[in-house]
């Protein structure tokens, strides 16, 4: 199933609030149609085939976008003039493939430690704060690996801002690490969650002094070790909670 992107600014974007139910009905397919077609028939009569309109209601349909700034009128090709979505490049961009980061990423860190233990992946790194068994479950159930193109979203960025953390260092570590894990661990329910604890360890990180100045490639060795080292120590502490004392046995 072929996807585009769409952004939620469209909410507050007075063009496309002020659109007709119709009009914006049709801007809608006429984006689908874009990315089907990586980019929009020259052809009106191709396109009022597709968008299920008259060559006339299209054609009308097509200027009036134009005029609100969402189609561009193009020149060239066979059919002359001819229309495309505005900032269709630009906001839908080819995202790379992940095989050579993942080997790059492999290469720098190859000292780390990538075994999996084949098993629920550990849900107190998911959520900030719920400890609720039945959720933990709907979460492993839930659970996704990280996509290969992902980015920060802006609330992730604000909140890598507010700890003054380097959010465009982490967010490349961040998206090679767990693109890079293999098996279960690297599926996870709450990718924000992750993030956010993410940057709450390079947080740390910053107001600890360091014996001695680090590379790059060190900062993040480091910081992935921690960061996992942090996950299974909490594992431990809620374990040990459970444990009873008992009195010790006179001779």
């Amino acid at each position: 199933m072929q996807w585009f992107r769409f952004y939620n600014e469209a909410l507050d974007d007075p063009k496309i609030q002020k659109l007709d139910g119709e009009t914006f009905k049709a801007w809608i397919n006429l984006l689908c149609l874009c990315a089907r077609n990586d980019g929009l028939p020259h052809s009106v009569n191709d396109i009022a085939f597709a968008l299920r309109l008259d060559f006339h209601g299209c054609s009308t349909v097509l200027s009036r976008l134009a005029d609100a700034g969402l189609l561009d009128r193009l020149n060239g090709g066979a059919h002359g003039m001819h229309y495309g979505v505005h900032g269709w490049d630009k906001r839908q961009y080819k995202s790379d493939t992940s095989t050579d980061r993942v080997k790059r990423f492999r290469k720098r860190f190859s000292n780390v430690d990538e075994t999996v233990i084949e098993t629920a992946p550990e849900t107190d790194t998911d959520t900030d704060t719920d400890t609720d068994k039945s959720n933990n479950y709907k979460q492993t159930a839930l659970a996704m690996r990280l996509p290969n193109d992902w980015n920060p979203s802006n609330e992730d960025i604000e909140f890598a801002n507010q700890t003054g953390v380097d959010w465009v260092k982490n967010a490349e570590i961040f998206r090679d690490y767990w693109v890079a894990m293999p098996g279960v661990k690297g599926r996870k329910a709450n990718w924000s969650a992750t993030w956010r604890n993410w940057i709450r360890r390079a947080s740390e990180q910053k107001v600890r002094p360091l014996q001695s100045k680090e590379t790059a490639i060190e900062m993040g060795r480091r910081l992935i070790m921690e960061f996992e080292n942090d996950q299974q120590n909490t594992s431990i502490t809620g374990s040990i909670a459970n444990v009873i004392s008992l009195p010790r046995q006179q001779g």
